[in-house]
């Protein structure tokens, strides 16, 4: 699953922290991810990844800024809801 990002230069130096929640469980999973171009991916590639989607479910995501001493920004994402990528 691929989010765009529409003003990079704000992130460029910065991690961001990635909260998937299951609907159907409701667990949430954290992860710390980087942007790449426009770009933040959540999922699973071929080798690792920081999130598994099961076929048919429905998540939600959000996301909030980290600088590189460790600092999170007062400020979260709204949900984003999806369902998974799998079908």
């Amino acid at each position: 699953m691929e989010f765009i990002i529409s003003n990079f230069n704000e992130l460029r130096k910065k991690s961001i922290k990635a909260i998937v929640k299951d609907n159907s469980t409701g667990k949430e999973t954290t992860y710390y991810l980087t942007a790449s171009d426009t770009i933040i991916s959540v999922g699973h590639e071929m080798c690792s990844g920081a999130f598994i989607f099961k076929d048919g479910l429905k998540y939600e995501a959000r996301f909030q800024l980290m600088d590189a001493s460790g600092n999170m920004s007062d400020a979260i994402s709204d949900k984003i809801k999806f369902n998974s990528p799998y079908k």
